[in-house]
């Protein structure tokens, strides 16, 4: 059996756990299942010469009712997860207070140091309970499934939001931050903007300008001497366009522009 027909029996085999079959390996290394809806067992050979070793195990499994077991999980799981939003909900009811804004004694004046952090709170429990004018009437955590999880897990970046229009959107959990979003998706790619490390501002730099340096005399003879030189070679270059034609090519003509105005700079 090829490794692909061993990956696909590996599954299959999660799959019949995941709904209360019984699976385990025989004394031989061969596979048993017993399935616990219809109370049929049967043992399927391993071996790597058998490459219909997977085939025959769905055959059987489907034969058995393994996709109406699947089916059945997902529902109760769905309904699981509808009455955990629910208690979520009713615990978040029974804390929160009736109007979002009295929170704590209100009696300090505006300009005192604890106002500030009292607008903060009651900012938080604002947006704990509505979105966008919507009341929040259900939280509980995401659910994600990416191409390598066999069963859809907890998303941690997010929460998942039943609003009071019945509308679903899913909210950031990073401290302090109420960003709501349409999919899972999309507030793990906005979770990584707060994973990202804060770069130091980097101060302006101040340039002075360059104080011309003094040229001594063996230095100026050494630039002459530069500039006689490329003399020579921009006039030896005229001389061979103007006898050769074929040679005066854009890049050359660009070189002896190049030449003449090193020329003038020195």
């Amino acid at each position: 059996m090829g490794r692909s027909n061993q990956r696909l029996l590996s599954d299959l085999v999660a799959r019949c756990r995941s709904v209360g079959w019984e699976v385990r390996p025989t004394t031989s290394g061969h596979t048993y299942i017993h399935a616990t809806t219809t109370g049929a067992k049967q043992t399927f050979s391993s071996t790597p010469s058998d490459y219909r070793a997977y085939q025959n195990a769905y055959a059987w499994c489907k034969r058995q009712g393994l996709l109406r077991a699947e089916g059945s999980l997902k529902v109760k799981q769905e309904q699981q997860r509808k009455q955990k939003l629910a208690e979520d909900r009713e615990r978040a009811m029974a804390k929160v207070p009736t109007n979002p804004f009295d929170v704590g004694n209100q009696t300090s004046s505006p300009s005192s140091p604890s106002s500030s952090s009292k607008k903060k709170q009651v900012d938080a429990v604002d947006h704990r309970r509505y979105v966008r004018g919507l009341k929040i009437v259900g939280r509980a955590p995401a659910k994600m499934q990416t191409p390598f999880m066999k069963q859809p897990g907890e998303c941690k970046q997010a929460d998942e939001l039943l609003l009071e229009d019945g509308s679903i959107t899913y909210q950031c959990t990073y401290s302090g931050c109420y960003k709501t979003f349409s999919s899972v998706a999309g507030v793990r790619g906005h979770h990584n903007h707060h994973s990202r490390k804060r770069r130091p501002a980097v101060a302006d730099v101040v340039t002075e300008p360059i104080a011309p340096k003094s040229v001594t005399p063996s230095e100026k003879s050494r630039l002459l001497g530069i500039a006689a030189r490329l003399e020579g070679a921009a006039a030896a270059l005229r001389e061979a366009v103007e006898h050769l034609p074929a040679l005066a090519t854009p890049e050359i003509l660009d070189k002896a522009r190049k030449y003449d105005e090193l020329r003038k700079l020195l």
